[in-house]
């Protein structure tokens, strides 16, 4: 027995040294991941972000990152980020219970001005979310129908 339970603690170090899926999910994953590094530097401070910024978020975080589209269920049909959610900035406030408050989250529109407008709303009702990672584009992006995307500079 005792040789038993030494390997569900290793497997248990190991789940939550190297998370690799969701058998090894933890509430302090996202903590970590908001302390984290990309490429040696700590992630930006919750707030607006240059488009540089936001692509390496995305790069470096992955799946890790919630991407919240706040255009209209039109403009996002158009073209979106792949595995963006979208909510309308018109409905965010009656549709909060759709979005994951424990994920670090990036915030998009078409110009940036919308996603302030989220950013502002999600600071407010949802304050722990600042804590996770939660930033906003300010940028102008130019989405394609075959889920690709630029990010340019205002």
């Amino acid at each position: 027995m005792p040789h038993l339970h030494r390997r569900a603690a290793l497997l248990l170090t190991v789940c939550l040294a190297i998370p690799v899926g969701p058998a090894c999910a933890s509430p302090n994953r996202t903590a970590a991941l908001a302390g984290a590094a990309l490429d040696g530097q700590a992630l930006p401070p919750s707030g607006a972000i240059k488009s540089a910024q936001g692509l390496k978020l995305i790069k470096d975080l992955g799946t890790d990152l919630a991407i919240l589209d706040v255009r209209t269920v039109s403009e996002f049909v158009g073209g979106h980020i792949p595995g963006a959610l979208n909510i309308p900035v018109m409905s965010l406030e009656d549709r909060l219970n759709e979005i994951p408050p424990d994920r670090p989250m990036l915030i998009v529109c078409h110009a940036g001005k919308r996603a302030a407008k989220a950013y502002e709303t999600l600071s407010k009702t949802r304050p722990g979310m600042t804590k996770n990672g939660l930033w906003y584009l300010n940028a102008t992006t130019d989405y394609k129908t075959d889920g690709t995307y630029v990010f340019k500079d205002k």
